[in-house]
């Protein structure tokens, strides 16, 4: 009699192969390298300008030399730049959530969940798949119209949804 293996065991097992041998082959994935979330063409789209190439980095200034990659950032001055990061797990996600709850508002269609914050108009927050990352666009002007705190979601919205969606 042959027995087979449970889909809950065969796909995470087939998953986790394909990352590997994504890995080895030095394919970046998206999961250990911000920079493939987006593009430089992605922020040249939102921007409207073309961004030097992507940076990535620690998440601060002050982190040891080995500390890992987890902020990619592209500028496109002297228009602005975009920037996105990993922020955690869902648990970070969720306490970061109830921190900002009622400045919130709910995206629907972005990754598992996301949320934008009125007070920080410029970043999403986006669960996707157990990680948690935002995306931030930032236009450096003096015009009164790029720096209304409503401009920009439309962007921000769209670099949101392509950065879940290489997840």
């Amino acid at each position: 009699m042959k027995r087979s293996l449970p889909l809950s065991v065969v796909f995470p097992a087939l998953a986790a192969a394909l990352v590997a041998i994504g890995l080895a082959s030095g394919m970046p994935s998206p999961r250990t390298n911000p920079c493939a979330l987006l593009t430089r063409a992605d922020a040249r789209r939102a921007l409207g300008v073309q961004p030097r190439p992507g940076v990535a980095a620690p998440a601060g200034d002050y982190a040891p030399p080995n500390a890992p990659k987890t902020t990619c950032a592209y500028f496109g001055a002297p228009k602005g730049y975009v920037r996105v990061s990993y922020m955690g797990d869902a648990r970070s996600y969720e306490t970061f959530r109830k921190q900002v709850a009622g400045d919130v508002v709910d995206l629907h269609g972005i990754g598992d969940a996301a949320l934008w914050v009125k007070s920080d108009a410029e970043i999403i927050h986006v669960l996707k798949h157990g990680f948690a990352f935002a995306v931030l666009l930032h236009f450096q002007s003096d015009n009164a119209a790029l720096n209304d705190p409503k401009m920009p979601l439309p962007q921000l919205i769209q670099l949101a949804t392509v950065a879940a969606s290489r997840l």
